[in-house]
């Protein structure tokens, strides 16, 4: 059985993804909390106007919604997704940027 405990001392799940060159990174994205009781929050920077995907898909890789799609320009952003009514349990926060695609484990307490 996986059990999961929330820890408010824990640092959220901060990326900062290199581009091809490995000289700077192209995406970076904080998420937090995690575990989540009922909103998860992402923050994330993008260098150049990209198209943005966000979702949230169930551990067989079935979309369970649909939190972002949008054209944006480079910058910060912040979003946030309420998941008060999903069963407790693991998912996945898919993030796409142009056709680079980011997943994170997010647990549902």
């Amino acid at each position: 059985m996986l059990m999961a405990c929330y820890n408010p001392n824990v640092t959220p799940v901060v990326k900062n993804v290199p581009n091809e060159n490995n000289d700077s990174p192209e995406f970076t994205y904080k998420i937090y909390p995690n575990p989540v009781k009922n909103e998860v929050y992402l923050n994330y920077d993008i260098p150049v106007n990209s198209n943005v995907k966000i979702n949230i898909l169930n551990l067989a890789g079935n979309k369970v919604k649909n939190v972002l799609t949008s054209k944006q320009e480079s910058g910060s952003y912040s979003v946030s997704a309420n998941i008060e009514g999903f069963a407790n349990g693991a998912y996945i926060l898919e993030m796409q940027v142009n056709d680079k695609v980011y997943t994170e484990i997010i647990v549902k307490k």
